[in-house]
């Protein structure tokens, strides 16, 4: 123990199993144990860098939870673990030699791969909240991996559907894809069409949000088709949603995905979904505003949703989107004090139930309400948060759109255009490599004013003429003020 000790604090991380001296030593505090300890000991190979907890452990060993604190405790003494918090962590080289002892067994491995699994499902499962699940989300990755190394398949399905709704509500977006691309196998495998169909939908939105387009139509045609196929009006409704949503912001198919959400609300008013009916709802009231610049439609589209919602709820992450849709529209039409309270309702809702990912959305939106009211300070401390969030969730149309915003408030309140131009480069830059071209358009819009504001009149010219031209076929919500623009400045 005393060796082990020395290794573990001095020299440790330098050093390799294949040392004889760190083998030596590790198979000394081996034969110390017991036989019941060394079982044990061998189970803290599943963790691997993962902190263990003494429940787990208590489940894995079958022993009382006193027990395998004791267990645990006596590994502390030994040097063989080290305590972190309530929890225990141990050193990679010592979950190796513990992984090493494990795996000589392969039908024990197997059997405690799937305790594992098992266990933590449970811990998924009886979760009383979002925040009870944030000290175990790769404990949860593990146990999904461990359910499909041992062809589990209804396991795996099971466990990453109940994690599903939690991975969006936390922007868990990355780990989400790992596992859903497990259990699409899964669901392959059990030759289910509708839970193929489900895990593609909701991996065709983790893919929309992280801008991944190709994978996400790719996902969602798929999902599409199989609910058409086995007339799963539900499953057709809700791929029609996330379908239209990718054809209005990503393949600038307007009419496309407008029939797809009127078809969707057909159905959802006839299998009585009011969620799914008033989403479609939400992302309808998009449309008119961007592309038909009809902004009192959108707001009474929205306002029809919040009513909806005053009369019995809704789903809390719909409400967050209209609030938050709703106050943009009222910034626009110089409302700030109504934008701000919506805003106020949008965060104190994303609080309640714990929404990180809205949450996200909602600084943007106070960003942008800053910004039309030259509010330089708490503006730019929006956008630092804004964009370190969305960078860290893997979102980079949400980093682009920061971007603009703060490069406007540089350019209009603080007026450093270096700064401002700066910004807009690094967003035109996201843009193009995800292929993001509404927003781009706003990139070089601001860019053009920018050049203007700084006396490069020839060349800001020059760009709003040719961001004119790009924006025209798209319909872009930006084309009426351009064009006003274009025409001041060549007066």
């Amino acid at each position: 123990a005393d060796q082990v000790e020395r290794l573990r604090t001095a020299r440790l991380d330098y050093l390799t199993l294949g040392d004889r001296a760190v083998r030596l030593a590790f198979e000394e505090s081996w034969h110390i144990l017991t036989p019941d300890q060394r079982h044990t000991f061998k189970l803290l190979g599943l963790f691997e860098q993962l902190e263990i907890d003494a429940d787990a452990i208590a489940v894995l060993t079958d022993h009382p939870r006193f027990r395998a604190v004791d267990q645990l405790e006596r590994f502390v003494s030994l040097s063989l673990l080290h305590p972190a918090g309530k929890n225990y962590r141990q050193h990679a080289l010592l979950t190796q030699f513990a992984h090493e002892k494990l795996t000589a067994d392969p039908d024990l491995y197997a059997q405690m791969q799937m305790r594992f699994a098992t266990h933590y499902y449970t811990v998924a499962e009886t979760a009383a909240d979002y925040h009870t699940l944030q000290p175990f989300w790769a404990h949860f990755q593990r146990g999904i991996a461990f359910a499909h190394a041992q062809a589990q398949w209804q396991h795996v399905y099971d466990f990453v559907m109940q994690l599903s709704a939690a991975w969006f509500a936390q922007a868990r977006l990355t780990e989400g894809r790992v596992a859903y691309a497990l259990a699409l196998d899964a669901a392959e495998q059990l030759a289910d069409p509708a839970a193929i169909a489900t895990i593609a939908l909701n991996c065709g939105r983790a893919c929309l949000q992280q801008s991944d387009n190709t994978a996400a139509q790719a996902l969602l045609e798929r999902a599409l088709q199989l609910y058409r196929d086995i007339d799963h009006p539900a499953g057709i409704s809700d791929a029609l949603v996330w379908y239209g949503y990718h054809c209005a912001n990503n393949l600038h198919d307007y009419e496309g995905a407008h029939e797809h959400w009127i078809e969707c609300q057909a159905i959802k008013k006839q299998i009585d979904d009011r969620n799914g009916f008033w989403l479609a709802q939400c992302f309808l009231a998009s449309v008119h505003r961007m592309v038909g610049h009809d902004v009192s439609s959108a707001e009474r589209l929205l306002r029809e949703i919040v009513s909806a919602d005053q009369e019995s709820p809704l789903d809390p992450s719909l409400v967050i989107d209209t609030l938050r849709d709703l106050a943009i529209l009222c910034m626009e039409r110089g409302d700030a004090d109504e934008a701000s309270q919506l805003c106020d309702d949008a965060i104190a809702l994303c609080e309640a139930t714990q929404n990180s990912d809205s949450r996200g959305a909602i600084m943007l939106t106070r960003l942008m309400l800053c910004r039309t009211q030259g509010n330089s300070v708490d503006g730019l401390r929006y956008g630092k948060q804004c964009r370190q969030w969305f960078e860290e969730i893997g979102v980079p149309r949400y980093v682009a759109l920061t971007l603009n915003e703060m490069a406007e408030l540089y350019r209009s309140a603080v007026h450093d255009y270096s700064q401002a131009k700066k910004l807009l480069n690094e967003a035109i830059e996201i843009q193009e490599r995800i292929g993001e071209r509404t927003n781009l358009i706003v990139s070089h819009y601001i860019l053009a004013l920018v050049y203007h504001d700084e006396g490069s009149f020839e060349s800001a010219i020059a760009l709003l003429e040719e961001t004119i031209a790009a924006a025209r076929p798209l319909s872009h919500f930006y084309t009426p003020s351009m064009l006003k623009k274009l025409e001041i400045w060549t007066q």
